[in-house]
């Protein structure tokens, strides 16, 4: 029971975490890129489902990464 609880509450962090990268990330290829490059709704997916696996797989990581992406992406964001 413990371990769903930490997964439901890893995906509560997750699922914007993957959605603000998605969102980064096509604006930079928006700015910058000359051709139509856009990341579709299936990378967006792919992204969410990725974070789901490594909730499961390492529980005891995954606080830890998801933390260091919003450090980065502020990092970013202010530069």
């Amino acid at each position: 029971m413990d371990r769903l609880i930490s997964l439901l509450a890893a995906m509560l962090f997750a699922l914007p975490t993957a959605a603000f990268l998605w969102f980064f990330l096509n604006k930079q290829l928006a700015v910058y890129d000359q051709g139509d490059s856009f990341l579709g709704s299936g990378v967006l997916w792919g992204v969410m489902i990725l974070f789901a696996l490594l909730a499961l797989l390492y529980e005891d990581l995954f606080p830890r990464l998801i933390g260091k992406i919003w450090q980065l992406l502020i990092k970013l964001a202010s530069w």
